[in-house]
């Protein structure tokens, strides 16, 4: 998912980091620490595209972006600057997980599978218990 969809749909915060920077890192660690610890926020904004961003959730607006360039249409201004953002990035479609990821072999761990299969078979000794417990039960 874009960044834009991200925060609008998830009031992010949307911010560039560089430790190189030193501007950047006080930012970041006042924002860290306002989140964890509920420390007061410095609220200044950056919007320039020439500068590090730094934008805090619920301070901006689309409509402060304004239309996408060449992008007409009566779709929403947000629905234009995604598909923008799109036809500059695609995004890859992400690969289907198998149906038991614990048996592809491309993440074969000989150590934790022999664990794994140690741990199965001790759950189905125990869930065979389990049940002979309840046929007991249900005869008496």
């Amino acid at each position: 998912s874009s960044g834009i969809n991200a925060e609008y749909g998830h009031g992010a915060h949307l911010c560039f980091f560089s430790s190189k920077i030193e501007t950047l890192v006080m930012r970041t660690r006042g924002l860290l620490g306002h989140l964890v610890f509920r420390t007061q926020l410095n609220k200044t904004t950056t919007t320039d595209h020439n500068k590090p961003i730094y934008m805090l959730a619920g301070m901006d607006a689309v409509s402060q972006f304004g239309a996408p360039p060449s992008s007409p249409g009566t779709r929403s201004m947000l629905d234009q600057w995604k598909q923008l953002y799109l036809s500059s990035f695609p995004q890859e479609a992400e690969a289907a997980l198998p149906e038991d990821p614990t048996r592809d072999k491309k993440y074969n761990e000989a150590i934790v599978d022999s664990v794994r299969a140690h741990k199965h078979e001790e759950l189905e000794r125990f869930r065979k218990a389990q049940e002979r417990k309840l046929k007991q039960k249900s005869l008496q």
